[in-house]
């Protein structure tokens, strides 16, 4: 289903983007704000990145945020069970999980990534799932080139019925 997810992706200290702001706006904002993840992205479902910057730094959290259609139930069932893939594939390969838990709609966890620890948390909401990781500065430089692999698990993840 082509055009459900809108992706957001922001590496940054602190970052946070304010409703209604689009980028550069939202950049300038993210890079000097102390918002959590779930006042990071605007209301409205639209189309293409609000705000995409990277720099490869020692405790710069990545936030990657996508956008649907599909309703809080069916988003969050979708989401963890391409989590349960994800951790039946490549568990033990190029992760471990240290902890994994839900409260309702909220994931924390916290893994082992090529023997570095890193956290985060994964929250979904009726229009957005926002994917907030804290690496440690070893794993900061392998943020740019995860990317790519993050949009497309993230899309993957919510087109599958």
């Amino acid at each position: 289903m082509a055009g459900l997810c809108a992706i957001g992706i922001v590496l940054a200290s602190r970052p946070a983007i304010a409703a209604g702001q689009r980028a550069p706006e939202a950049a300038a904002a993210a890079l000097t704000s102390t918002a959590p993840c779930s006042a990071l992205v605007p209301a409205h479902v639209g189309g293409g990145p609000i705000a995409e910057t990277s720099a490869a730094s020692a405790a710069r959290p990545l936030i990657v945020w996508f956008s649907h259609r599909l309703g809080k139930r069916e988003a969050l069932r979708r989401v963890k069970t391409g989590l349960e893939g994800i951790v039946r594939t490549y568990s033990g390969l190029l992760f471990s999980i240290q902890e994994e838990t839900w409260t309702d709609a909220h994931l924390h966890f916290r893994v082992s990534v090529i023997g570095q620890p890193a956290s985060g948390t994964i929250d979904v909401t009726d229009r957005r799932v926002c994917l907030e990781a804290f690496l440690p500065w070893l794993l900061a430089p392998l943020a740019d080139a995860a990317l790519p692999a993050i949009r497309r698990t993230g899309v993957s993840i919510l087109e599958k019925k």
